[in-house]
This record gives structure tokens, C-alpha cells and sequence, in this order.
């Protein structure tokens, strides 16, 4: 058997590592280069990315700024068994505090001592304060009797009706009591539904509701109620009552708050 030339595969095998030696430095180089472009994409990509982001927030803060410079749409307000109806809500209302009777009309010779919008329509007060009358306190000349007497206020607004049928208006009178003594005011009222009268008393003391039946068809309604409180000159003061003023429509089963009035359009 021929025995192998041990001189010849030292050499080999010296070759063979030097090769590796030289070969080492080649290949490392080629992974620090393919670092270098790996880190060198990644920037690029974060960089495009910050970009795409500033583009993105500008283009949402202009479309931002011209949604806010577009005129805002009309506000439309539901109300329970009601249409839409663009309009607010409320009434007009003129505030009378009187030392001469006041009838069944406000008085045409005489100025209102109070008159505006407001937002209450189902609770009607006649408290002078809660109208911002000029000087009213508690301890003012409107809350003498043998002053002002009378107290009137009317209210006008416009009802939006979806469905016919017949529709009871309620009016739950409260004029001003004495604790104790069998000392009252006495309330007056007038209800017209477009310019129909529905609903009228007169010089009640009780506290009992008065009603009144109209048939209504689907549209728009002009309400308007002219209530009096009235005094003696004496006992309790006129400005101490208030009036509810509620509503029964098809399918109701009780009357509810009339607080689907409107503010008149014209």
C-alpha cells in the first residue's frame, strides 16, 4: 500500500488556509458595504415617510380651514310628534305691569313694560324680575297690590303640526295665593289658534285647567295667548301668579309642555 506524501499535504492544507486568510478580508468588506446600504434605504424611507406626514397635516389643515369658512346651515329642530321646522324656538312675549284695568286685548294706548324673545313657553311667570324689569326687587312698588294691580302678558309663536286631527290646548291657571287665608288674584285668559279664538276664562281665582278643542291640519300655526292676573289692591300681589300652558295632540294620551312653539317669522 502506497503511503501518502505527508510533506505534499502539509503544503496543501497551508494554501488552503491562506487562502481563507485572504479571502476573510473580501468578505467582510462586502457585509459592512451591504450595512452601510441597508442603513443608508432605511433613512431614505424615514425621510419619505416625514414628508408624506407634513403633506398629509397640510392638506387636512386647509381642508380644515375652508370647512370653517363655508357659512354654517340653517339649524333644524324635531320636537316630539312635530315636523322639521327651521326656526328657534321660543316666542315673542310683552310684559305688562298696570294701575288701570287691563281687558281682554293688550291696551293699544300703552307701551309694554317689558317686550322680546324668550325661550319659556310652557311656564309663563308674571314676576317682573323674571322679565328684568328695571328696579324690580322683592320690596319694589310692582309687588304692591294697590299700585300695580293688573299684570298682563302676551305671547305669540308659530306651532308646527305634522298629522291632522283634533289637538286640546290646556291652560292650568295659577293666580297668586295668601297662605293661609282665603285671599287670592284672579286670572283672565285668551287663547287664539291663527287668529281663532279656542280657549277663553275669565276672573278665575281656582287653579283648575281650563281647555279648549281645535281640529288642525298638517302645517304651520300661529298661536297667541293674552293672559291677566288681577288684584283687589290688596292681599297678595298680582306679579305672584304664573300660568302652564300644556298641549293634547292625536294619539296623546295626557296633555303635555307646550314647548314646541317657535319664534313668529314675521
Amino acid at each position: 500500500m502506497t503511503q501518502p506524501d505527508w510533506r505534499y499535504l502539509r503544503q496543501l492544507a497551508g494554501m488552503s488556509l491562506l487562502a481563507c486568510m485572504l479571502t476573510q478580508p473580501a468578505l467582510a468588506e462586502s457585509a459592512d458595504e451591504r450595512l452601510e446600504r441597508l442603513e443608508r434605504e432605511i433613512r431614505e424611507l424615514r425621510e419619505l415617510m416625514q414628508e408624506q406626514n407634513r403633506t398629509g397635516a397640510e392638506a387636512e389643515a386647509r381642508a380644515g380651514a375652508a370647512e370653517r369658512s363655508q357659512p354654517a346651515p340653517p339649524v333644524e329642530y324635531r320636537s316630539y310628534r312635530q315636523p322639521m321646522h327651521t326656526g328657534r324656538p321660543g316666542g315673542m312675549m310683552r310684559y305688562y305691569l298696570s294701575s288701570e284695568t287691563l281687558d281682554s286685548q293688550p291696551p293699544s294706548a300703552m307701551e309694554p313694560t317689558v317686550s322680546g324673545r324668550v325661550a319659556e313657553t310652557h311656564e309663563i311667570s308674571f314676576d317682573p324680575v323674571e322679565h328684568d324689569v328695571t328696579g324690580a326687587g322683592p320690596f319694589s312698588d310692582y309687588h304692591d297690590p294697590s299700585a300695580y294691580p293688573y299684570a298682563g302678558i302676551e305671547l305669540v309663536g308659530e306651532l308646527p303640526v305634522a298629522e291632522a286631527g283634533e289637538y286640546q290646548f290646556v291652560i292650568y291657571p295659577k293666580p297668586a295665593r295668601q297662605g293661609g287665608a282665603n285671599v287670592s288674584t284672579r286670572m283672565s285668559a285668551w287663547l287664539s289658534v291663527d287668529d281663532a279664538q279656542v280657549l277663553e276664562f275669565r276672573d278665575t281665582p281656582s287653579w283648575a285647567s281650563q281647555r279648549g278643542t281645535v281640529r288642525l291640519d298638517p302645517g304651520v300655526h300661529r298661536i297667541r295667548v293674552w293672559a291677566v292676573a288681577a288684584s283687589d289692591g290688596f292681599g297678595p300681589s298680582p306679579v305672584e301668579s304664573r300660568l302652564l300652558l300644556e298641549l293634547k295632540g292625536p294619539g296623546d294620551a295626557s296633555p303635555r309642555p307646550l314647548d314646541d312653539l317657535r319664534l313668529p317669522r314675521n
